[in-house]
């Protein structure tokens, strides 16, 4: 249809499919990482190349005419072709053109990214007059070989476009359409592929209200959905009375986490209104940080591997497009992990919940052979997010960021392969559904425990689905969830010593068995250092025999324990066993060579570490492992359920080592009064967070979501915890209604997902102070804001800059151009701490930091001045003070922690929690809150702390792609 309207295809197919199919290549830049070309595309040059780019552009160009696509779809960078204005360098984009015309390939050119002298930075709207002379130079240079040219890449997203719908179109669209039509009027003008829905964003409609001209209408699609998406936009284009073809220029789906040939074949072959959809991507990429090229993220999206080893994907597309077969393919390598298609059929058996099961009690089983099954294949390492250690007080990604863990469980494989009422180790739950994977990042959870069980793991005591096959499951899901760029707990959580099938959860660790269980855990996922272990879910002690250790000697050396737990009739046999202590397991984990992060729980069910730092392992990769839930009792440190112990026992802890909540919720079924105290304190304090549980079961007590797959909260919990990791103000419980006859259900949030993850168009609230008694009086990490907005409730000045929320992980905002601050909070505001994570780009002279107290009158300022010292001083009048200074090197393109306190009188200054500077000054005692920058900087978890429950932060925590 369409190569016969815009003359796309230039070479004739063996077959053809219902539309046509093309394919994108690498990135040309990446310029929220640095300026500059992309180490791995065609648009390199050495040094600082991963690979001799004109033998992967040639190699490349070959792959794409073998698998039959349409069209190339590859970026020409504007500010690299015209770096100078009206110096023109056509040397890389002449050689592209020439190879693609031997190989026969269609290029369908993207004209991205502003020039330094056209605009401020790259994703800013140059003047039309100056992009459209470029447009005019480009296609007369390459007039007859590009049928069409799309204007801009995905200008609804803040990593290509900062300034909004209507200057793109002014700017952009509306020029490069005129300039294209005045060279050659049969080239066809393509709108830029939106990231998000046209349609629900607003994007189309404004694209009517703003008068924009082009040809093509285009979008993008990670949903798994385009041909429903196409759809809604064809029903809003045709109320318009616009008939103009639809074009999907990204789509695609990781083959490390879903079928890519499914994806394929359905977008290819299905009823929609897609004109030609463009997969994304070739082969699989990179993001890379420079000079010298650094991998931060490695994606599967491509056709091959980034080896050019082709995936099944490959050869769907190609019998599709009819392209030529590849010359003596190289076969795949081995998997580690099993195709989807080991896994067992589930059956129609309901799920359990997860407490100890009313089955019958197993026969007696043949005690463990000394080898009870194979280890499996290692996994490799490290995935999409990297890995993760300990460092001071605080867990760190690979390149020493620190991270706020923010998660949950999800919980099935700890008894289903026991209790053996399903043959589906999940028992039947979508645990790794690519829908229930999307779900927990629209919650923006980055952290997944899966709890295992340990005769299921060693193929031992009858387990119903044990060794091998368990085996298999679990890391095909810790696979799934890491190729996702989510990280991992594994939790040793059902046990049993002896010849009992572990059942139920039991007091401690076995000496028969736990030490071969880490021992077989840890040499499989040792190469990924993004999966941590969780030693023992919930030890507890009260069947130590008298006259034997206190407990906590137990947990940690190990010691003997008269009862154990079968999870059926009786429910607990008098006999003695050992326990495995954690300083033993450690050794055990550590014998593999694994490095990986290890938990470590206290006693009481995980809910005391009162005697945890006098028993502090000696591993300097450890953390706290601590489950906090609401109590009868709970004040006392057993429980510490209550602030006056979180203060008093936890608080000291996380200043010491990372302490991870490995389980939390309200355990009720009324109103929810323990999380929206508690979650505010944590987070605060810079606690992980992972709740119980991601699963959709009937009853009422600590159940996240009602669909998995879908993420629905529920009303309780799931509200209170899905706000909380999006840090929206925590909803406070209404009390419970007065008896009636009828009473009515009390207004709650709705429960209803977010459909995908784009951005609302509706402007989001502005941050508002959490509830409960954490002190915290401001907490902002700009997760509720539009990539490419400005953050809700600021304002400031700017001088030829730009403040835009983007994605580096999670939202952060960003600066970028000359001079600017952003300001919030109140004058009235005194006696507070104020801390900010901080991330150089690169550093001139200038000062970047931010300022407090702020009011009429003047500001207090910290500053890191060139990237080599830290100041302290203020502005009176307009006039600059330096009260102190002190040399401190910060390294570009990592965080830091800036933070002050003012309790009046005085300013101290923090850098990761350490003090460095410190002055006696009372000019100002009040006063709102400020980001200030004159270098590109990124900026995130802004909280402002009441001294009285303040502690000086380590490292800042957002996970950072």
């Amino acid at each position: 249809m369409l190569s016969v309207m815009f003359n796309v295809v230039v070479h004739t197919r063996a077959m053809a499919a219902v539309r046509q199919g093309g394919v994108n290549v690498e990135p040309s830049a990446r310029p929220w990482r640095y300026v500059g070309a992309n180490p791995g595309s065609w648009w390199c040059v050495q040094p600082n190349c991963i690979a001799d780019p004109t033998a992967t552009m040639n190699r490349e160009l070959s792959l794409a005419h073998q698998v039959g696509a349409a069209d190339l779809r590859l970026e020409f960078p504007w500010f690299l072709i015209e770096p100078q204005k009206g110096v023109f360098d056509w040397s890389r984009s002449d050689q592209i053109m020439a190879a693609a015309q031997t190989a026969g390939v269609t290029i369908q050119p993207v004209l991205v990214f502003s020039p330094s002298w056209a605009a401020s930075n790259t994703t800013i709207a140059p003047a039309g007059a100056d992009f459209s002379t470029f447009v005019t130079a480009f296609t007369q240079r390459y007039d007859h070989q590009v049928p069409v040219i799309e204007m801009w890449n995905e200008a609804d997203h803040g990593h290509y476009w900062n300034s909004g719908e209507q200057a793109y179109v002014n700017a952009v669209l509306n020029p490069g359409y005129a300039a294209v039509k005045a060279v050659d009027s049969s080239i066809k003008v393509e709108v830029s592929g939106t990231a998000n829905d046209p349609v629900a964003s607003g994007w189309l409609a404004n694209l009517y209200a703003f008068g924009a001209r082009y040809d093509i209408m285009a979008f993008h699609n990670y949903t798994g959905n385009p041909l429903g998406e196409a759809s809604s936009i064809q029903s809003a284009m045709s109320a318009h009375g616009d008939n103009r073809p639809i074009w999907l220029g990204e789509y695609s789906v990781a083959s490390a986490t879903g079928d890519q040939s499914g994806l394929i074949n359905a977008t290819l072959t299905g009823s929609g209104p897609i004109a030609m959809a463009q997969w994304y991507n070739l082969r699989d990429d990179s993001a890379w940080n420079c000079c010298p090229p650094v991998a931060v993220v490695t994606a599967t999206w491509g056709l091959l591997q980034s080896d050019y080893t082709p995936k099944p994907s490959f050869n769907t597309m190609q019998s599709l497009l009819g392209g030529a077969p590849l010359p003596q393919p190289t076969p795949p390598s081995p998997s580690a992990s099993p195709s989807p298609s080991t896994k067992p059929s589930p059956s129609p058996s309901p799920v359990p919940v997860p407490v100890p099961s009313p089955s019958p009690t197993p026969s007696a089983s043949p005690s463990p052979s000394t080898s009870p099954s194979p280890s499996p294949t290692p996994i490799p390492g490290p995935i999409n997010a990297g890995g993760l250690h300990v460092s001071g007080n605080r867990i760190v990604t690979a390149n020493g960021a620190p991270i706020s863990l923010r998660g949950v469980n999800i919980s099935g494989t700890e008894f289903v392969c026991a209790q053996g009422w399903s043959n589906d180790p999940f028992g039947g739950q979508p645990e790794d559904s690519l829908q229930t994977i999307a779900a927990m990042r629209s919650w923006h959870v980055n952290f997944v425990r899966v709890p295992l069980n340990e005769d299921c793991w060693l193929g031992i005591n009858g387990a119903r689905i044990g060794g091998a096959t368990y085996q298999a499951a679990i890391v095909k899901l810790v696979s799934d969830y890491r190729a996702a760029g989510l990280y991992v707990i594994v939790d040793l959580h059902w046990s049993a010593p002896g010849t009992q099938l572990a059942l139920s959860q039991n007091p401690a660790p076995d000496e028969d068995h736990s030490p071969a269980f880490w021992r077989s855990v840890a040499a499989t996922f040792k190469g990924d250092q993004g999966v941590v272990y969780d030693l023992y879910n919930e030890p507890f002690f009260y069947w130590i025999p008298a006259g034997g250790p206190d407990q906590f000697t137990c947990l940690f050396n190990g010691c003997t324990i008269s009862q154990y737990e079968t999870g059926g009739t009786p429910f607990a046999i008098t006999q003695n066993w050992q326990s495995a202590g954690m300083n033993e397991l450690i050794a055990d984990v550590r014998s593999t060579g694994a490095q990986n992060v290890v938990m470590v729980a206290g006693a009481n069910w995980a809910r005391d570490l009162s005697g945890w730092l006098a028993h502090r392992p000696s591993d300097p990769n450890v953390a706290a492992a601590w489950h906090s839930y609401p109590s009868a009792n709970p004040s006392l440190t057993s429980e510490c359920a209550a602030q006056f112990c979180w203060d008093a026992v936890i608080a000291p802890i996380a200043q010491q080592v990372p302490v991870v909540v490995g389980e939390t919720g309200d355990s009720s079924a009324g109103p929810e009064t323990y999380l929206p105290s508690f979650l505010p304190w944590a987070i605060a304090h810079n606690l992980n967070l992972v709740a119980w549980t991601w699963n959709a079961w009937g009853y009422p007590d600590d159940v996240l979501v009602s669909d998995m797959q879908a993420g629905t909260p529920t009303a309780g919990e799931g509200v209170i915890y899905k706000a909380a990791l999006a840090s929206q103000p925590i909803p406070i419980p209404l009390p419970p209604p007065s008896p009636s006859a009828s009473p009515s259900p009390s207004p709650s949030p709705d429960p209803s997902p977010t459909p995908s993850p784009s951005p609302s168009p509706s402007p989001s609230p502005s941050p508002t102070p959490l509830p409960g008694s954490s002190g915290v009086m401001l907490a902002d990490n700009f997760e509720r804001d539009a990539l490419g907005s400005t953050p809700a409730g600021w304002s400031g000045y700017r001088n030829k800059c730009v403040w835009t929320v983007q994605m580096e992980g999670t939202h952060v905002l960003t600066h970028s151009g000359w001079a600017g601050s952003q300001q919030i909070g109140s004058a009235s505001w005194s006696n507070y701490a104020y801390s900010v994570d901080v991330k150089p780009s690169t550093w001139a002279s200038e000062q970047d930091g931010l300022s407090f107290a702020a009011s009429e009158a003047g500001r207090y300022s910290l500053y890191i001045l060139g990237g080599n010292r830290l100041v302290l001083g203020k502005w009176v009048g307009g006039k600059w003070t330096q009260l102190a200074s002190a040399p401190y090197t910060f390294s570009s393109y990592r965080w830091y922690n800036l933070s002050v306190a003012l309790p009046g009188g005085s300013v101290t200054a923090y850098v990761n929690g350490t003090q460095i500077l410190r002055v006696t000054d009372s000019t100002f005692s009040s006063g709102a809150v400020e980001l200030e920058a004159n270098d590109p900087v990124a900026f995130d978890n802004v909280v402002v702390t009441a001294l009285g429950v303040w502690l000086p932060p380590a490292p800042p925590s957002p996970p950072r792609l």
